[in-house]
């Protein structure tokens, strides 16, 4: 190299060969890999690529100087999306409300076997003698197993207490039959005590009025629901960053 500042380019054909001899001159010696600008000079080909890869903006229209960025606004002002939301919250209630009323209207429910007040009668002296001599001495045998053998041989002209003993024995080893829950109901306390325990079942009639109720409180609600959704919708928009001004974008 020369002591000049020229870095060893004497010898570099620059006017004979042009601009594009003198970029492949450089190159070869390993100077920089560099290009010519636009406006002239040089300039780093890797500071233009990331000039390229930066996200571009849109100008804003009205003051020329800040750029157009988007965000989500409510479509509505701020009391209608107040209201919006006051409807929301009742409407989504009262759509759970209806369906539950609806599903429970309609719930095929088991009917109580039928038993005469004769019936009702012994079944509860038959409680009452299991409950205070037996079912401390037999625990794992239910008042419907036990009684459901006393009755029939309390019918058939044996005493309480024999026949009452005579199950005793079947339940020690284990041979009396099982009952189910329509057997096992009829010994609850509302089996036994009507007059205490009054069971009103639903008849068709008042099932097609919840029905019909339930599904007018379902479809009020839904409309509810639906105008209110509509009310707190949102929208998009391009806003400037410098001014404010917005441009509507959907």
């Amino acid at each position: 190299m020369g002591g000049n500042g020229n870095y060893g380019l004497d010898n570099v054909p620059v006017q004979s060969h042009g601009v594009q001899s003198l970029q492949t001159s450089l190159i070869r010696l390993g100077v920089a890999e560099m290009l010519i600008g636009p406006e002239g000079g040089w300039a780093d080909p890797s500071t233009q690529q990331d000039a390229q890869q930066k996200p571009r903006y849109l100008t804003c229209k009205v003051c020329e100087r800040g750029v157009l960025r988007s965000s989500r606004v409510f479509r509505m002002s701020g009391p209608v999306v107040a209201i919006g939301f006051i409807l929301l919250i009742p409407s989504f209630l009262g759509m759970l409300f209806s369906a539950l009323e609806l599903v429970r209207a309609n719930i095929p429910r088991r009917h109580q076997l039928y038993q005469s007040q004769a019936d009702i009668q012994l079944r509860g002296i038959c409680k009452i003698g299991f409950t205070r001599g037996y079912s401390y001495r037999i625990p794992q045998i239910s008042v419907a197993q036990f009684c459901e053998c006393s009755l029939p041989m309390y019918r058939a002209g044996y005493s309480w207490e024999a026949a009452n003993k005579e199950c005793f024995g079947l339940g020690l080893e284990g041979k009396l039959g099982e009952s189910g829950p329509d057997v096992e109901a009829l010994y609850s306390e509302q089996a036994l005590y009507p007059d205490l325990y009054p069971y009103n079942a639903p008849t068709d009639t008042q099932r097609t009025f919840a029905t019909n109720v339930a599904i007018i409180m379902g479809v009020t609600s839904f409309v509810g629901g639906l105008l209110g959704w509509l009310l707190v919708m949102k929208k998009r928009i391009l806003q400037c960053t410098f001014c404010g001004a917005v441009v509507n974008a959907s």
